[in-house]
């Protein structure tokens, strides 16, 4: 069984390993996850760790690589898709433009 501990200094940034969220100071979004003081360190504002109120919870963006590396089919796919067609579109216009200028 898996026991859960109280977040210290050191796991300030760490992400919410269930949801995949972390908290966020309301005024200017700095990461307040595991901090020592319950004061955000960037804007002097006050947050309560109980109080869901007091701070924003942000998923991180999904970016291009995030999603290609992902595991999963979709990141899958897209891997395969550079890997083995790049080659071949290269190959294909290296064979082509050849073909073209004889012909012109």
């Amino acid at each position: 069984m898996m026991r859960h501990r109280k977040p210290t200094g050191l796991d300030r940034g760490v992400v919410d390993e269930h949801s995949g969220s972390a908290k966020h100071c309301l005024n200017c979004s700095y990461i307040i996850d595991g901090l020592p003081e319950h004061r955000c360190p960037e804007c002097g504002a006050e947050f309560d760790p109980g109080d869901p109120t007091t701070y924003q919870i942000k998923k991180p963006a999904r970016t291009w690589w995030s999603i290609l590396l992902a595991p999963g089919p979709v990141g899958t796919v897209i891997f395969l898709l550079l890997v083995l067609l790049v080659p071949i579109i290269a190959l294909l216009i290296s064979l082509i433009i050849p073909a073209l200028q004889r012909l012109w």
